[in-house]
């Protein structure tokens, strides 16, 4: 058996992995949500102050779910849509992380 201190490291060790698997999951959880038209599930995803400015030329979108019930959206999905995102590069620091990744939507024309 460790010591209290060795416990402690594993302990600290095996929360970050966790922290970084729920983050990931998160991350990766918004695609398949949007391309299966789940949009309750997609939206989770975003904070409740999160606005969805993805148009150069419209008005983002302040509710969370709202861009993904437009008829637009609903019409990608059900002719062939494909949200994939990379492996996010997640950095935790104590309580606070910081991720990023990179995103592609594919369509069927």
């Amino acid at each position: 058996m460790g010591t209290n201190a060795e416990l402690a490291g594993w302990e600290a060790r095996l929360r970050r992995v966790e922290d970084e698997a729920a983050i990931r999951r998160l991350i990766l959880s918004y695609g398949p949500a949007a391309d299966a038209g789940l949009a309750d599930l997609a939206a989770s995803t975003w904070t409740h102050d999160g606005v969805y400015d993805w148009d150069a030329n419209g008005t983002p979108h302040d509710s969370r779910a709202a861009m993904l019930r437009t008829d637009g959206h609903q019409n990608l999905i059900q002719t062939g849509a494909a949200h994939i995102a990379g492996p996010p590069l997640i950095n935790i620091d104590g309580d606070t992380a910081t991720a990023i990744t990179y995103s592609l939507i594919m369509r069927r024309d």
